[in-house]
């Protein structure tokens, strides 16, 4: 959790949330602004990226996942 918190990726997100869960998990989410020509969709579009984490600190994988919001219901 110390690790993901004091990591800041390039540039500002709009928001940015940190969960912890059993086993040490920690998920970090971020928002960004993408550009309205559609290449988000396309995959042009890049966020940037927090570093992983130091071996020591990993039981697991990195996960990533890139989402494009639908808007509220």
């Amino acid at each position: 959790l110390e690790f993901a918190r004091a990591q800041r990726p390039a540039g500002r997100p709009l928001r940015r949330e940190t969960f912890t869960a059993p086993g040490d998990r920690v998920l970090v989410i971020t928002w960004w602004e993408t550009p309205d020509d559609g290449s988000d969709h396309t995959g042009a579009f890049r966020p940037p990226e927090l570093p992983d984490p130091p071996p020591e600190l990993l039981s697991r994988p990195v996960h990533r996942w890139r989402f494009t919001s639908l808007g509220t219901d």
